[in-house]
């Protein structure tokens, strides 16, 4: 039997990371499913492998940033959790680039700043978009979406191992014991 219980104890940013580790191997094992043949070639199920790396990110994110000391907020906004992360590690050692931000390339200061102005109203929409099929007011989403399966499994393979090399990193910063996932 497996039970909540093996979670008992674990601090916060242990807990963190433990679920993060969790949905980025859910979704590299589903992904190759996907590929094989064994899980089915859906956007409905791609969304959900998505979603699984979107949990990820944000988990890692905060993992960090609870090993750092520092308070962990409760929303689901990458783009800020990103800023708190780099705020706590500014070094390039622990650089992370990770997706579901918008990068703005060939927009003006200002039309730059318009666009994060409305990303910041809607701050989980890209968590949102993942996890249902319409927006709150009951409108699909607009745009066409696609899924790569096998572009996706090797950049969340990547992703994966960076987010494990940062995790030594910042165990041995603050110099607490851990194995190694």
């Amino acid at each position: 039997m497996i039970g909540n219980w093996e979670l008992n104890g674990l601090d916060e940013a242990d807990l963190h990371y433990a679920l993060a580790d969790a949905n980025a191997d859910a979704a590299r094992r589903l992904t190759q499913d996907m590929l094989d043949g064994t899980y089915p070639t859906a956007w409905s199920h791609a969304t959900v492998l998505m979603s699984l790396v979107h949990h990820s990110v944000e988990l890692f994110l905060k993992y960090a940033i609870a090993r750092a000391g520092r308070p962990v907020p409760r929303h689901h906004y990458i783009r800020d959790l990103l800023h708190k992360y780099l705020a706590a590690f500014p070094s390039d050692d622990f650089a992370f680039e990770p997706p579901y931000i918008v990068h703005f390339m060939g927009l003006s200061a200002q039309e730059v700043s318009e666009a994060l102005q409305d990303e910041e109203s809607d701050r989980n929409q890209t968590d949102q978009m993942l996890r249902y099929h319409t927006d709150r007011n009951g409108s699909p989403w607009m745009n066409p979406h696609g899924f790569l399966a096998r572009e996706f499994l090797v950049d969340t393979t990547t992703l994966h191992g960076r987010m494990n090399e940062l995790r030594n990193k910042i165990e041995e910063t603050f110099n607490k014991p851990h194995h190694t996932a």
